[in-house]
């Protein structure tokens, strides 16, 4: 794949990106010669990320669940870029795994907090960088749980749900600023979690996916990418779904992430 732009480096932001997924997408974007900023709550680990990639990376320490972390996030980010190109809202709360009739208040604004509040707040600030630009791309990164129905999910897929409303709403405003906004939805990545379960599970869910193996990371980061760059320069307010073909069928419930 091209970079996003030949003739300069793009200035790039990945939320939740000192692991999994979301590492995969700033190691991405940083090799291929992009300023990234690493955002992520804890700051050893958002350090050893930025220490393992090659290229130009800054680390931005931050917890999106408070808003005003948020605000300093994105001071600091202006006081080490003049421009914001790309977005991407990757940061997750996985839920509180609680039936819907257990779950309190608390659990589940913890989970909006950063599914789906902090979404709202990166995207207004950084299209108002980039209003004052060229535009620029903001991916949204959902699941394909919310479209499928999980018992003890209730929380994620409300918050999952409601970032592909609002990216749709946000492409409808913000494209004639020229900054397309986008979704990707995965489902069964091979992350840190798949090497916890037992062989036999895994086996069982590669069974039940139609492509007989899971998406990987790098698969997802493919995807963000493509989403960033002039060759989806025609595609905004899209759902583009990663998960092996999960979502096309029912999957028994045993083999649910």
């Amino acid at each position: 794949m091209t970079d996003l732009d030949q003739n300069k480096q793009q200035v790039v932001l990945v939320t939740g990106a000192n692991i999994n997924t979301g590492y995969t997408i700033a190691r991405t974007f940083a090799s291929r010669g992009h300023k990234v900023f690493v955002n992520g709550r804890r700051a050893d680990e958002v350090n050893q990320a930025v220490a393992s990639m090659d290229g130009d990376v800054i680390p931005l320490v931050a917890d999106l669940s408070a808003p005003g972390q948020i605000d300093a996030m994105f001071d600091e980010l202006k006081q080490n870029a003049d421009r914001l190109d790309v977005l991407v809202n990757n940061a997750c709360h996985l839920g509180s795994f609680k039936n819907f009739v257990d779950m309190s208040l608390a659990d589940f604004e913890s989970v909006l907090a950063v599914n789906l509040r902090a979404v709202f707040l990166t995207s207004q600030h950084a299209a108002k960088i980039m209003m004052t630009h060229d535009g620029g791309a903001i991916v949204n990164l959902s699941s394909n749980t919310a479209h499928r129905a999980i018992r003890g999910r209730s929380d994620y897929i409300a918050a999952k749900g409601g970032v592909e409303a609002m990216s749709r709403a946000m492409a409808l405003e913000l494209g004639q600023h020229h900054i397309r906004v986008n979704v990707v939805s995965p489902g069964y990545i091979h992350t840190n979690r798949w090497e916890t379960l037992p062989a036999e599970h895994v086996q069982r869910r590669r069974d039940n996916l139609p492509l007989g193996k899971e998406a990987t990371t790098d698969d997802v980061s493919e995807a963000v990418y493509y989403m960033a760059s002039p060759q989806s320069r025609a595609v905004t307010g899209t759902i583009l779904t990663v998960d092996a073909g999960a979502s096309i069928q029912l999957v028994p419930v045993e083999c649910e992430v």
